[in-house]
């Protein structure tokens, strides 16, 4: 029980900072932090309200927001992808990681 609370300050503290200003994310950091509020269960309004914060290094793909919704990401977190992805629709893919 410790160890999650932990993990849930520990995660707001270090993505609450956007509240000061944008913070710059990658893609992949972005989707590491939705399945982190999806598996600690994180409110949905509290995950969308972080997501305001965020600023895109690279392009957001549809894909990847119909991945999240289908992996439990709530509506208003979906809404707050896809407005991201409209964001950084000019930006270049990321390359995927090698394996």
């Amino acid at each position: 029980m410790r160890i999650r609370l932990a993990r849930v300050v520990g995660l707001i503290f270090v993505f609450a900072l956007p509240g000061l200003a944008q913070q710059a994310i990658s893609v992949e950091k972005l989707v590491e932090f939705i399945k982190s509020s999806v598996t600690e269960k994180l409110p949905d309004k509290e995950v969308a309200a972080q997501l305001v914060g965020y600023r895109l290094t690279s392009k957001l793909e549809d894909r990847v927001i119909e991945d999240l919704q289908h992996e439990g990401a709530g509506p208003r977190t979906v809404a707050a992808l896809t407005k991201l992805a409209d964001q950084s629709a000019k930006l270049v893919v990321a390359a995927p990681k090698p394996a």
